[in-house]
Formats: C-alpha cells, sequence, structure tokens
C-alpha cells in the first residue's frame, strides 16, 4: 500500500503515529500521550509534537532540499524551489534579468499546476497568494522546456556506463528498443523476468539514452511505488 499524504486526514496522522511509536498492541494506545487518551489520531500527533510549529514538515523538506533537486521540489521552501527558476525564465521565457516578483510569481504557478492534478488550487488556500501572469499562455511549453532541460553529455555518459554492465540478453533489447525510437517506428514491447534480473536497471538505461536524444519519454507505472523505481517515474 502506498503511503498516505496529509489530505488523508487521520489515515495520514495514524501512519505517522506507527512509523513514531513501536511495541503497542491496540489502535487507543497510539491516542494515549503521557497518560491521556486522546480523541484522534492528529491530536496525538500534536501532543507528541509531531505537528507542533510544522517541525515534522520543516525536517522533511529540509531532508528532501539535500537529496533532490529543484525540479523534484515544488512544495518546498521558497528559496530553495526557486533556485533554478531564473535559468527557467531566461532559457524558456526569454526574460534575461528576471525580477524576484516574477521568480516567485513562476514558482506559485507551478506549485498551482501541482494542485490541479490533486483536482485543488491555490484559491483554497487563502493565506496563499495567486499567481498574477498565465505562463501557461506562453509560446513555448514550460513543462515540454523542462523535460528538454538537459545536460546531454552527462547524460551519454550515463548510458556508457550502463551499458557495459548489461549483459547479453539485457543489451540485445536495449538496442532493439532504442533503434526503433530512432527509427521512429512504433512497436510495443514486453520485458519479462523474475525479480532481481534488473528489468528496472534496463528500462532506465533506455530512458536515459532516449533523454540523450533530445526526446521526451514519460516512465509510469500502474502503482506509485512501482513508478519511483524508474528514472523520473
Amino acid at each position: 500500500m502506498a503511503p498516505f499524504c496529509p489530505s488523508a486526514r487521520e489515515r495520514f496522522y495514524l501512519q505517522l503515529l506507527l512509523t513514531t511509536i513501536h511495541s503497542l498492541m491496540f489502535f487507543e494506545h497510539l491516542r494515549t500521550i503521557n497518560n491521556t487518551v486522546y480523541p484522534i489520531f492528529k491530536s496525538a500527533c500534536i501532543a507528541l509534537g509531531l505537528l507542533e510549529n510544522n517541525q515534522e514538515w520543516f525536517y522533511c523538506l529540509k531532508e528532501a532540499a539535500i537529496l533532490h533537486t529543484e525540479s523534484q521540489l515544488r512544495l518546498h521552501f521558497r528559496v530553495n524551489l526557486c533556485d533554478d527558476f531564473r535559468y527557467h525564465l531566461y532559457k524558456n521565457y526569454n526574460i534575461h534579468e528576471p525580477t524576484n516578483d516574477q521568480v516567485f510569481d513562476f514558482e506559485l504557478f507551478l506549485l498551482d499546476k501541482i494542485l490541479y492534478q490533486s483536482n485543488q488550487s491555490l484559491d483554497m488556500f487563502p493565506l496563499i497568494p495567486f499567481w498574477k501572469q498565465n505562463w501557461g499562455h506562453h509560446n513555448k511549453s514550460y513543462i515540454i522546456a523542462e523535460q528538454l532541460a538537459w545536460n546531454y553529455q552527462k547524460l551519454q555518459n550515463t548510458v556508457d556506463k550502463h551499458i557495459s554492465l548489461l549483459n547479453s540478453e539485457q543489451a540485445t533489447a536495449y538496442y532493439i528498443i532504442v533503434d526503433l525510437v530512432v527509427k521512429q517506428d512504433s512497436q510495443l514491447f514486453f520485458l519479462n523476468g523474475h525479480a532481481g534480473t534488473d528489468k528496472t536497471f534496463v528500462y532506465n538505461t533506455i530512458a536515459i539514452k532516449i533523454r540523450s536524444l533530445r526526446k521526451i519519454i514519460l516512465c509510469i507505472a500502474s502503482l506509485d511505488i512501482a513508478a519511483l523505481l524508474f528514472d523520473l517515474g
């Protein structure tokens, strides 16, 4: 089962307690903090200090800022979130010296797009300002631009390293699929193998190679946990 997000409410707070408190027998024990039984799991989280002053979210986002790139942190602190935005505005929107207001407005626009995927919007959060400039009307899609903003030589170097690690069967699948992509020959493949045969490694090698060719590839899976195994899945 995939982990719950804060929008799951009590299920999320239950999950948070289960990852914090161990060796308990009943759900009521999870809601008992310092001999006080709290009516809901969220209250128990607050009593434990897990939600007090947003410390849980602070540490979570602080760790994420170290481990991930800016494009993976559209819900992070403003400074970290905007680290790469000036470059994006210059390269993709032809704004040579974007102001702080433009950078932060672009941040809000991207954040709103993420919320839209969950049937939400920035206007549902009154404490957060709404973006002013409709960046989506720009003549070049920022989504496409983001998918093409790679260091292609670095990608190719990674591909070369991965290819040297492929066995003969993996290499055969890799070359057949990549060759058909280059020829723009539409085909459907099913790569089969038991657990531990590095199917995901082959998938990721193909994905990186296609990106190195300045093409766009989207890696998806039926389960979000499985998708996390893919490069940008």
